[in-house]
């Protein structure tokens, strides 16, 4: 984004001062309810700005532009990745299915690029069969879209999980000392870990609602704390740091490829917090 402003200046505070009113929308102190839809409000003004001054547009053009050069390329090819695996991570989040099946189709292209086998074997058969339950199961389909394609728990906004994600909560809900360990392979005992230990774990969790000491008790997402946006941008200058001390691959010109050996700044600033 810094590149795009120096070929045009006269777009940069227009979108800074749209962006400055979602980070503010962010670190004010508000009711869960009033913030989410303070940062949602924000971030709707972002997207009109972007859409009446044509910024989109100029960027567009000033990606084709840029293009040329094999390096830029290579990064915008890397960045749209991420984003397409940003936006499945986004339906899960919002319980969103259209936007499922979309992002899957895009991650399906990128399984046959990256030769995963098995993935790329049995993902098309599942975009296929979610897109036929709107025929063969249409009611199916109605449960999906009102948002029963993720599991919610909380009235916090953008916290939805996937199914498989939620078996793993209760998983870890159901866990005691030591858990299965040392009994797996006997059917008696783990018939009765499975039938006791969902029991207990009610229990204790009663007992600990009686003095309002339950765990879990989160009123705003944990991404827009303070401590959350401070993180997430010391991360980024280290990233970006990490990216300018082998030269900026927006600006390299020609043909020629080069390494960018970071990896270990991306491992330890973004890999581990999912």
């Amino acid at each position: 984004m810094e590149e795009f402003f120096k070929d045009h200046p006269h777009l940069k505070d227009v979108c800074l001062q749209e962006t400055s009113k979602i980070e503010d929308a962010c670190s004010v102190k508000l009711n869960k309810q009033t913030k989410a839809e303070a940062v949602k409000c924000a971030n709707t003004h972002l997207v009109e700005t972007l859409a009446n001054n044509n910024i989109m547009k100029n960027f567009q053009d000033w990606k084709v532009k840029r293009s040329e050069n094999a390096m830029f390329r290579s990064m915008m090819m890397y960045l749209h990745r991420v984003e397409t695996i940003l936006f499945f991570i986004s339906a899960s989040r919002n319980a969103d299915l259209s936007l499922h099946l979309q992002a899957g189709e895009a991650l399906n292209q990128l399984f046959f690029a990256m030769d995963r086998i098995k993935y790329k074997r049995l993902w098309p058969r599942y975009i296929a069969d979610m897109y036929m339950l709107k025929i063969s199961y249409p009611e199916t389909w109605k449960e999906l879209e009102k948002g029963n394609i993720s599991v919610t728990k909380s009235a916090i906004p953008f916290v939805s999980i996937g199914a498989d994600h939620a078996c793993e909560h209760l998983n870890k809900f159901m866990k005691v000392h030591s858990g299965l360990i040392g009994i797996s392979n006997n059917a008696n005992a783990r018939q009765r870990f499975f039938l006791a230990s969902p029991e207990l774990s009610c229990m204790a969790s009663e007992f600990k609602g009686q003095f309002h000491c339950k765990d879990g008790q989160d009123v705003e997402h944990h991404n827009l704390s303070m401590t959350a946006i401070k993180r997430n941008h010391c991360a980024i200058r280290k990233i970006k740091a990490a990216i300018l001390r082998h030269k900026n691959p927006f600006t390299a010109t020609g043909p020629m490829l080069y390494k960018l050996n970071i990896m270990h700044m991306f491992q330890k600033n973004i890999f581990h917090k999912f």
